[in-house]
């Protein structure tokens, strides 16, 4: 882990080896694209790790909220100019959003030259209702949609206050609900089937992770 942590710091403070991917996100009817997703990457010759196995470290050095702000700020720079400011859902992680840092942080990406349209995904389970709707004040005062990301995961959230106190512009529901549903019994079809449009009825775009 020693290695490791050495080569990580390094990773961090010089940026080296950092990379990013981007993956469509398409429409169900007729496969045409809609948005694009930011994913971050590591090529560091001494860190070559999946992006979990990354925060995994940063979080036992507390440092994860400076890997992400790592891999949006490359990831955005990388790819302005290049989506014809296309949507693109980038992530945050836990109380980052709570730093006026972050805020700042998007507005220098937005001014970027050929700035992809930005989309914060917002985890339902880590922020209370309050800093939810904080956070979608602030967002919306700049002009920046945000997405539930992973809704339905937790059965301990409720979903519906989310909903209904803070409307999101985009849901992504949870992988775990969407798999094998062309497959599932007729009662689960339902229940996904009235979830979608719960999200449509409040002028939100579902998704499909």
């Amino acid at each position: 882990f020693i290695e490791g942590q050495e080569a990580f710091e390094d990773f961090l403070a010089r940026g080296e080896g950092v990379g990013c991917a981007v993956q469509p996100i398409v429409r169900a009817e007729g496969g045409a694209g809609f948005a694009y997703e930011l994913l971050g990457r590591c090529e560091h010759p001494r860190l070559k790790q999946p992006p979990g196995r990354l925060f995994d470290i940063a979080g036992k050095l507390g440092r994860r909220g400076e890997l992400r702000t790592l891999f949006r700020n490359h990831g955005v720079r990388a790819v302005a100019g290049r989506l014809g400011g296309a949507r693109l859902f980038v992530n945050t992680h836990g109380d980052e959003p709570e730093h006026e840092a972050f805020f700042e942080n998007l507005q220098v990406l937005r001014a970027l030259p050929g700035a992809p349209e930005l989309v914060i995904e917002i985890h339902e389970s880590a922020r209370s209702l309050e800093k939810l709707r904080l956070l979608a004040q602030r967002l919306g005062a700049m002009g920046i949609a945000f997405a539930i990301d992973d809704f339905g995961h937790d059965e301990g959230v409720d979903h519906l206050s989310i909903l209904g106190e803070v409307p999101p512009q985009y849901v992504k529901f949870d992988m775990g609900l969407v798999r094998g549903i062309d497959q599932a019994a007729e009662p689960r079809r339902r229940l996904l089937r009235s979830r979608v449009r719960l999200v449509r009825d409040l002028d939100a775009v579902a998704l499909a992770e």
